[in-house]
């Protein structure tokens, strides 16, 4: 079989999750015998116009999205143009990303499967207010928008008829689709409720615990995280890792800690990695809470390592996440979670079980989960065994057949 991918979404320098998801699936299927090639955005890094990529080829041929209302609608029909161009050499296309208005116009006689990674398609700002929203007219989701996003209340009227716009096409581009893979109940549900679909299905994100754990799983058992950052060697720790943004509510949990500190001492860290438009407020509020380290940036080798020896991941967002890859990978480590009950999260923890869930943007309740879970070591070992078994049910080995099989039945009924 030849398959296709196709991600607008850079698959460098920055390799965050949804690159993985698609670079992990392309290895994926070239060990299950296929050919795939990966079609991708011309902003991927310093590769040439076709590069070899750890034996899959990718073709940077997409222009670089913007996000802008007209400028997303001209790139959204380049990507439908390049597929058009390049899908005919292909049995079957595989899209990841948001673009999807003009595929009601795609001509390449091929059939188009497509994975949603958030609820993007039905929510234009992904909004905590999307699931109180029965009715998602042009005018209420472009006062929605602006409410996000004051400054561009002047361009009010431009944004509702980019939102009439939006409306009608995303539902034609969905509807020519052959399947579309939702990456959690939490998002199929929420697509079905706006748009009636009949070609979804939920196929949870998988994590390659061979690619992208296991290389670093030495280094993290023997490496002294503790000393190299100059922490007492009892001292526990309580790690963050993703965008540093509003919607991931980072701020939250800065403020969960600085009220969890008065009953767990001078002994316990918070570690929060990542980048991202808060970065600098992030910081200037870190610089008011002891035993708060800001990371930036790390290696992935690092990452892992300092998952693996740390006491909780936490996951503070303040909107529904669709599912949180970052959690199912702090889970493969053995890391107890606690997560605000968004989305897909209570698809990955499971109250009480592998971890807690909290109310979003509620300090006090996360304070009291970190508590909780730092002072009862043995409740700690319990979820640690549990979250080992749940973050099984995500290995590629188990979600990559599921893949191969849509891909099999969407062509035997082409």
């Amino acid at each position: 079989m030849r398959i296709l991918l196709v991600s607008e979404i850079p698959l460098f320098p920055t390799t965050g999750g949804v690159q993985r998801h698609v670079l992990n699936l392309a290895r994926y299927q070239e060990r299950q015998g296929h050919e795939v090639d990966i079609l991708t955005s011309r902003d991927t890094g310093d590769l040439p116009k076709e590069a070899d990529l750890e034996g899959v080829r990718v073709l940077k041929e997409i222009r670089p999205l913007g996000y802008k209302q007209f400028s997303w609608i001209y790139n959204s029909y380049n990507v439908m143009k390049q597929i058009n161009h390049y899908g005919r050499k292909y049995d079957i296309i595989h899209y990841h990303g948001g673009a999807h208005y003009f595929f009601k116009n795609l001509a390449m006689n091929r059939p188009l499967i497509s994975t949603l990674h958030g609820i993007y398609p039905v929510c234009l700002r992904e909004s905590f207010l999307f699931d109180r929203c029965l009715s998602p007219t042009p005018i209420k989701c472009a006062l929605c928008f602006t409410l996000n996003n004051r400054r561009s209340a002047i361009f009010l009227p431009q944004i509702v008829a980019f939102c009439a716009f939006h409306q009608k096409f995303i539902k034609s581009g969905l509807r020519s689709e052959q399947k579309i893979i939702c990456v959690s109940d939490y998002v199929r549900k929420s697509v079905s409720r706006i748009i009636p679909l009949h070609n979804l299905v939920t196929i949870y994100p998988f994590l390659d615990f061979h690619a992208d754990i296991e290389p670093y799983l030495e280094y993290a058992r023997t490496s002294y995280v503790r000393k190299s950052y100059g922490l007492p060697q009892q001292s526990q720790i309580i790690v963050y890792f993703g965008r540093l943004s509003y919607e991931k509510g980072v701020d939250v949990l800065l403020d969960a800690f600085q009220k969890a500190q008065k009953m767990l001492g001078k002994e316990t860290y918070l570690f929060i990695g990542g980048s991202g438009p808060q970065k600098e407020k992030i910081a200037e509020l870190a610089r008011e809470i002891p035993n708060t380290r800001i990371l930036g940036f790390l290696s992935r080798r690092e990452q892992i390592a300092l998952m693996y020896q740390s006491d909780i991941f936490v996951s503070a967002s303040r909107f529904a996440e669709a599912l949180g890859m970052a959690v199912t990978e702090a889970a493969s480590l053995g890391l107890p979670v606690i997560a605000t009950r968004v989305g897909g999260s209570p698809e990955i923890v499971l109250d009480g079980k592998t971890g807690l869930l909290v109310e979003p943007q509620n300090s006090h309740a996360l304070a009291e989960g970190l508590v909780k879970l730092l002072l009862e070591k043995e409740l700690r070992v319990k979820y640690k065994e549990n979250a080992l078994q749940r973050a099984k049910m995500f290995d590629i080995n188990i979600i990559g057949p599921k893949i191969s099989d849509l891909y099999d039945t969407v062509l035997a009924r082409y």
